[in-house]
């Protein structure tokens, strides 16, 4: 596997009336879902935002399920997307897990935090929650099946975060790295704050590490 993409990174147009610029390109999407899943399967993306994973997975003939809290984007996730993709209007946290049917591929790209955790609208326990979404999350995908986080580092007026590495190490206490894709892109649009290249971050759930609190 090649594990340095270069892409067109430049956004897909939308019809959605507000702010659309933290998504990933289609084509990323689509190199994704034909890298780690095959066709019929079914994909999960617990941060699904405008959409993205949805025509990545109508292009490649995958069902996608997605979750989003977002009234706006529910609404207009649904004007867009018709079965067999599935939208959930919740937050992440308080999806009843259990209720997914297993899936082959978790993909999505989460929320970025702001550099310095006491001005992040998330809250201080970011990392910790996020741990527990893809711990739980994790019990819905096959045994053989795989997580694929894209994250990039964040660079601001404020400083730097090397959010990689950090979701690298907070995901490899509970899971198996597999892989680590990096993206690098061929226009001039950032592949995340700041930063022109991201990583995906590969994880197979099955069997996971056991998480010892400190």
């Amino acid at each position: 596997m090649n594990e340095v993409w270069t892409i067109d990174d430049r956004l897909e147009p939308t019809e959605f009336v507000g702010f659309a610029e933290d998504r990933f390109p289609l084509e990323l999407a689509v190199r994704v879902l034909e890298t780690f899943s095959s066709p019929g399967d079914t994909v999960l993306d617990p941060f699904v935002g405008l959409g993205t994973t949805f025509a990545a997975g109508s292009q490649t003939g995958r069902k996608v399920i997605g979750i989003e809290v977002n009234p706006e984007r529910v609404a207009h996730l649904h004007r867009t997307f018709a079965p067999p993709h599935m939208v959930i209007a919740s937050r992440v946290q308080d999806v009843e897990v259990a209720s997914l049917p297993p899936v082959s591929l978790l993909y999505c790209s989460p929320p970025y935090p702001t550099v310095h955790l006491r001005d992040d609208p998330w809250g201080s326990t970011y990392f910790e929650d996020m741990r527990d979404i893809f711990q739980r999350l994790a019990t819905r995908v096959r045994p053989d099946g795989h997580m694929v986080i894209e994250v990039s580092n964040v660079r601001t007026k404020d400083g730097f975060r090397p959010l990689v590495a950090q979701f690298t190490q907070l995901l490899g206490e509970v899971f198996i790295q597999t892989a680590e894709i990096i993206r690098t892109h061929n226009s001039d649009w950032p592949a995340g704050p700041g930063v022109n290249w991201s990583a995906m971050l590969v994880f197979t759930p099955n069997p996971p590490k056991t998480h010892r609190h400190e």
